[in-house]
This record gives structure tokens, sequence and C-alpha cells, in this order.
């Protein structure tokens, strides 16, 4: 039997800083083809104990245009998995710095940001 922690943390100014920057990073490399990109998830409410993982969500102007920066998005640090299970999405990630969180930033692509609890 394998054992998987979950670490909780604050989330912290840090936190945000981080998530601004990386949304910053985001818009520089896709251009025109990143609509619309929004911090989701526990990180993104001030004082409360959440997972140390930044997740996005983002609206685009096509999965064919973000298909084509699948290369500049490795390049500079990012892992492609693509639909990852979900059609007409695309799921990025990049590697976390903290031990114990393979995921330090997830951002799932959907044509059309969806509402979701």
């Amino acid at each position: 039997m394998v054992h998987e922690y979950v670490i909780l943390e604050e989330t912290t100014n840090e936190r945000l800083s981080i998530a601004v920057k990386e949304k910053e990073i985001l818009f520089k490399l896709l251009g025109n083809t990143l609509i619309t990109l929004e911090h989701i998830g526990s990180t993104a409410i001030p004082n409360i104990v959440a997972k140390p993982i930044v997740d996005f969500l983002g609206e685009v102007t096509s999965l064919k245009d973000v298909d084509t920066k699948k290369e500049l998005l490795e390049k500079n640090g990012y892992i492609w998995k693509g639909e990852y299970g979900i059609p007409d999405r695309r799921y990025i990630k990049k590697p976390g710095e903290k031990d114990g969180c393979p995921t330090k930033k997830a951002i799932p692509w959907d044509r059309f940001v969806p509402f979701f609890v």
C-alpha cells in the first residue's frame, strides 16, 4: 500500500504573489491565444489552510491555437498533459519546488470557463 500525504499551508501573500507572477508569464508566453486566466481553487481564498498548489482556469481563442504553443510551454518548464482524461480540454502543470508537492501550478484550459464547485 502506498501512502500519499497532503501538505496543507496557510494561504499567504507569497502564494498570491506566485499566482500573479505566473499569470503574467502565461499571458506573455501565450499572447493573444489566452483571452482570460483566473486564479481558482483554495489558494485563491485568503486566510485559509490549503494545499500549496496554485490553480488557474483559462479561456483561449481555440484549443488548436493552444496546441501550437505546446513546445514553447515545455521549453519554459511546463509539463504538457493534453486532455488528461477530459475531452476538449488542455492541461499543463509546472513542477513544484516543495518536497511532497508534485504540482505547484496546474492550469486547465477549456474554450469557455465553466463554473464548478
